[in-house]
């Protein structure tokens, strides 16, 4: 029956996404976390204006919405069928690789800095790689 499916992938939306993404958000402001985000948000509080402080926060909130629907794709609690104008069809999870929630925000190459026209904050900017030995060097 189609009100019992729709029911049940509304239920999942909430659980997984909706109440989960508020969740974390809320957990951003207990400045005992020691997550960047939430140091960030810390310091947006204190130094900036009410408005300049949602501005900014705003995008993370709706990055991490979207975050926890690709996760509940990527660990196979929703899936879905994204098909192109030409009919192409993408079976998710399966046709993903399990890796949809880490094409989105992905270092330097994620959707958002490719396709975004809207304001973001690039938490992976200034994360560099310690000095790995190349493989097979000598140590």
């Amino acid at each position: 029956m189609p009100g019992e499916v729709l029911d049940e992938f509304g239920k999942l939306i909430i659980e997984w996404v909706r109440d989960r993404a508020i969740n974390v958000c809320d957990n951003r402001l207990d400045r005992c976390s020691q997550t960047a985000i939430t140091a960030r948000w810390a310091e947006l509080i204190a130094e900036g204006s009410a408005e300049e402080a949602i501005r900014a926060i705003i995008p993370d909130c709706v990055d991490t919405v979207i975050s926890y629907l690709l996760i509940a794709i990527d660990q196979e609690m929703i899936k879905i069928s994204f098909a192109r104008d030409n009919g192409e069809i993408a079976e998710l999870p399966e046709d993903s690789v399990g890796e949809v929630a880490g094409w989105y925000e992905g270092a330097e190459d994620g959707w958002v800095q490719r396709y975004s026209t809207q304001r973001f904050h690039d938490y992976f900017a200034n994360l560099t790689l310690r000095d790995i030995p190349a493989e097979g060097a000598d140590e």
